[in-house]
């Protein structure tokens, strides 16, 4: 069976929250405890009953936007020294 788990491109559609408690136990929480909405369409070519069988995720794992404000100004404030 070929694997068509890559085969979608996905849309942010909010900002990058933080998971409330009672989803961090789901897979795009247990990475950082952060989620942004997502809408996801099938690229062409990938069968209908594999389309059926296994959902577009709703929701995707992001960076928490002040931790990776904060290492981009370390980040840079370094560089210049």
């Amino acid at each position: 069976m070929t694997d068509y788990s890559k085969e979608f491109t996905c849309v942010d559609q909010g900002a990058c929250i933080a998971c409330p408690s009672s989803d961090l136990s789901l897979t795009y929480c247990k990475l950082n405890g952060y989620k942004q909405e997502v809408a996801c369409e099938w690229n062409g070519g990938v069968p209908k009953e594999y389309q059926d069988a296994h959902p577009l995720p709703d929701y995707i794992a992001c960076q928490n936007p002040v931790e990776l404000n904060r290492r981009l100004f370390f980040r840079n404030q370094l560089i210049f020294i």
